[in-house]
């Protein structure tokens, strides 16, 4: 192994992997401290400007983005740091240009960010209590479904009225949620050494997770709020069992892997049963009246 894939295989394999634990506390922790979320923030504009409503909501471009992403990511981007950098570059100048003709996030952070769907679905639960940074100052910049705000409010407007129902599967966030287990089992047990595999495995792996889940929801019709939850438990529970053992391999720590996988299992319990719990947003009455707000605007 060369220096620049080993750097490549550090970054992917053992630091990448560890963001779902900071979501899983707060996905706030990491939207204050995004250095793409920094670079690309917009002006500010005053309240009622016309620019404070460019932010609308763009979650099936986001998605997209994930999608198309993930098979690079899976086959080319942990084994070559010549391919990492130009990829990270050019997140980078996408990031700048699609932000800073926006106000403030609402450009690229808050709508079309890759990771958003993922920030959503892992930080409807959080675990512990983070102020909004940058955003306490909200301008309205972003005109609904803001993560910073409320994920689990940002992910009611995704779903829409359909949520009331069994149909949300079909809205982009919904369908997403409901793919993603089977897209973390397909990115760690399928073939993913070329791109074509990868993009053939991962499809596959989120075609077959989204159909179950589709059946079951309609079926059973539970309760939107929860079946999210489980879905984002399920992912999370994956993710641990598989990405956690690379994690500890990836530091030269082989004989770390259990404890590591115990510890994130043991954190994925806690944080479905925190999210399962009445009354479960952690924080004062004053730290959360904001993600209170969000939901008033929408119910």
């Amino acid at each position: 192994m060369t220096d620049g894939s080993g750097a490549a295989t550090l970054l992917w394999q053992g630091l990448i992997p560890l963001l779902p634990c900071v979501l899983l506390l707060n996905v706030r922790i990491w939207r204050n401290v995004c250095p793409l979320g920094r670079i690309s923030e917009g002006t500010v504009p005053p309240l009622g400007a016309s620019g404070a409503a460019d932010g609308r909501p763009r979650i099936g471009l986001a998605i997209l983005l994930f999608g198309a992403i993930l098979p690079i990511r899976a086959a080319w981007l942990a084994g070559s740091l010549v391919a990492t950098l130009a990829f990270l570059g050019a997140v980078v100048v996408a990031a700048i240009v699609l932000g800073r003709r926006r106000a403030r996030r609402s450009g690229f952070c808050t709508t079309l960010c890759p990771m958003l769907p993922v920030e959503l679905l892992y930080g409807q639960a959080p675990l512990a209590d983070v102020g909004r940074g940058s955003c306490d100052s909200c301008s309205l910049c972003t005109i609904r479904a803001c993560p910073q705000l409320s994920p689990r409010a940002a992910i009611a407007q995704h779903l829409g009225d359909e949520r009331h129902g069994g149909g949300w599967t079909r809205s982009p966030f919904g369908a997403f949620a409901a793919a993603f287990p089977g897209v973390i089992l397909a990115f760690f047990v399928a073939p993913t050494t070329t791109l074509v595999s990868a993009a053939v495995s991962l499809a596959a792996g989120a075609a077959g997770s989204w159909i179950v889940v589709s059946l079951i929801v309609a079926v059973l019709r539970p309760r939107w709020d929860r079946a999210v939850l489980l879905l984002g438990f399920a992912a999370i529970a994956l993710w641990a069992w598989f990405a956690l053992p690379v994690v500890a391999a990836a530091w030269g720590w082989p004989e770390g892997a259990a404890l590591l996988t115990v510890s994130g299992e043991t954190l994925a319990v806690v944080w479905l049963l925190h999210g399962l719990r009445p009354g479960r947003r952690a924080g004062t009455p004053g730290r959360i009246a904001g993600e209170h707000q969000a939901l008033a605007r929408f119910f």
